[in-house]
């Protein structure tokens, strides 16, 4: 029984590692570009929504005895990479939203400043006007002690000499 199961994991092993040394030449059917057999060969589909290994982007395919040959036209290859897309009104959009932004932010820490600042010059001005209330009461205070107590003059000792 074990060695039955030791078979059979051989097996898928073998099997396992058959498939990644599998090799598969231009023009046939291919799961991954890693399956094709060379490297100038990518997996991309082809008639039939049908996967095959064919040349890459930059190499053009030359018949069964030159196989794919890279191209020298540099016209070719850059029309091949590069795309020239308009995004010249996007990006002022991207740009007018920020700077609205920006706009919104300063002014929020502008209005910000104008109310801590009217905000401290409110509580000093209370609390002058508290000292002022506070020191008249004292005054007041001290005043009407000073009257209803009875200054009492010091009178000149009599010696019993």
């Amino acid at each position: 029984m074990a060695c039955e199961n030791l078979l059979g994991v051989v097996i898928v092993l073998i099997k396992i590692f058959g498939s990644f040394s599998q090799r598969l030449s231009y023009g046939e059917p291919c799961n991954f570009t890693e399956e094709c057999s060379d490297h100038r060969y990518e997996c991309l589909p082809a008639e039939e929504e049908i996967l095959r290994c064919l040349c890459d982007r930059f190499h053009s395919w030359m018949g069964e005895n030159v196989g794919c040959v890279q191209m020298f036209n540099a016209s070719e290859i850059m029309n091949m990479t590069v795309t020239v897309t308009d995004n010249i009104n996007q990006l002022e959009e991207q740009v007018e939203e920020v700077i609205k932004v920006q706009i919104a932010a300063g002014l929020f820490v502008f209005g910000m400043v104008i109310f801590a600042s009217i905000a401290v010059t409110v509580f000093c001005i209370y609390v002058h006007v508290k000292d002022r209330k506070v020191g008249k009461t004292v005054s007041c205070k001290k005043k009407r002690e000073g009257k209803s107590t009875l200054r009492v003059k010091p009178m000149p000792s009599t010696s019993l000499v």
